[in-house]
């Protein structure tokens, strides 16, 4: 019996029903996406029909390791129930070279998740943002048309709007957060625009109010009428340059930024010597003491943000590689079943996935995240997959 003309099919069967499977997933995410993502941001039906092919790439790690398990599972499902496989072994061939165009295609994959996750998928996201954010006014005015209102938690202003005209406000509330709670100003205006000021020298943009027609209530409760008044106020979190963002940054990039968060913890380190000299020599112990408790905290911010940066490397490149440990516990597992059912023997495999591997990954991210435990510890998740599917490999090549 020719194996490698089973091999080639097999490949070749692979290949087609993962990509028929990944197309349907995506654009199933792709459409939701773009949803979540309009409706945060107020973005009209062209602006999200620009966003979806964005919106695909960031997808990739998590969609092809489960498109390919399902291939593998429809594939040997029906290889097994049609008693291939056993017609296979009857022929004197080891069932292995059966599986070898999975176990391939699992490291070709994985290969390629590699270059996905360091530079391309990095490059998405940044495309994403700039485009976004080209018109940051624009869509400041298509959100609060929207939604009728700002109001973030991290945000130290409120806006409500009862309507939006053109560039215009209409019925324009402002409030003023304290950091105490309640409010250090409260505004309204007949009328308002916005404008969007960029930073200059790597400055942060901010956004200029112009108010109409309104008055202004102080902290002291003193009411004073304005025909044109001005506010300057930071951005929104949603609506920043999100350039440094984690997810937007290769892995030299994430590199770079741990190594520049541990310069900024020897630095804290290095001030609070000197300081504390000064503290002991006036005798002011209780000063010292509360000097050290917030170095400590700053401190230790920007050691877990360094870890931080280092995590997120090691769990892209642990879930770009899923694909493979995915396939390891699929194909062994599908023979086994000998099920024409494949949607049934998928759900079997995937359930170990989302009840065991997922959840450890996000566990382990957590605790090195937090100083806890080598880099090492955020490969256990796919060592352990890897190690679940050797019992039903050894039942397979014997049976």
């Amino acid at each position: 019996m020719n194996y490698r003309l089973i091999q080639r099919q097999v490949f070749s069967d692979l290949v087609l029903t993962t990509v028929l499977a990944l197309v349907a997933t995506s654009a199933l995410l792709m459409l939701v996406g773009a949803m979540v993502e309009a409706a945060r941001r107020g973005l009209d039906p062209l602006g999200i029909v620009l966003l979806m092919p964005y919106l695909i790439m960031p997808t990739l790690p998590y969609t092809i390791p489960a498109c390919l398990l399902f291939a593998c599972t429809v594939t040997f499902g029906q290889l097994s129930s049609s008693n291939e496989i056993t017609a296979i072994k009857a022929g004197g061939i080891n069932v292995m070279k059966v599986l070898w165009p999975a176990i391939l295609l699992g490291a070709m994959f994985a290969g390629g998740g590699l270059y996905l996750v360091d530079q391309f998928i990095p490059r998405c996201n940044r495309s994403l943002t700039e485009r976004i954010m080209a018109d940051v006014q624009a869509t400041l005015y298509a959100y609060l048309k929207q939604n009728g209102y700002i109001n973030q938690p991290e945000f130290p202003y409120e806006i409500y709007v009862k309507s939006v005209r053109d560039d215009r406000l209409i019925n324009v509330v402002i409030k003023q957060r304290k950091r105490g709670g309640g409010y250090g100003m409260v505004a309204q205006a007949a009328q308002a625009t916005i404008e969007v000021e960029r930073g200059e020298d790597g400055g942060e943009d901010v956004a200029l109010i112009r108010l109409f027609d309104g008055v202004a209530t102080t902290n002291a409760e003193n009411s004073v009428h304005f025909k044109d008044r001005s506010e300057r106020m930071p951005l929104p979190a949603s609506f920043k340059d999100a350039k440094q963002k984690l997810q937007n940054l290769t892995f030299a990039g994430l590199e770079e930024r741990a190594k520049e968060r541990e310069r900024k913890e020897r630095e804290l380190d290095a001030e609070l010597a000197f300081d504390s000299h000064g503290w002991v020599s006036r005798g002011n112990l209780v000063g010292l003491g509360e000097l050290v408790q917030v170095n400590r905290e700053l401190a230790h911010r920007e050691h877990r943000k360094a870890r931080e940066s280092r995590a997120e490397v090691h769990v892209r490149m642990a879930q770009s590689t899923a694909a493979l440990p995915f396939v390891l516990l699929g194909c062994p597992i599908s023979i086994l079943f000998q099920r024409r059912d494949f949607l049934r023997t998928f759900f079997v495999c995937f359930l170990p996935i989302i009840t065991v591997y997922y959840p450890a990954m996000i566990l382990c991210f957590n605790v090195y995240k937090e100083g806890q435990g080598n880099a090492a510890l955020l490969w256990l998740p796919s060592v352990l997959m890897a190690f679940l599917a050797i019992p039903f490999f050894r039942r397979v090549i014997r049976y």
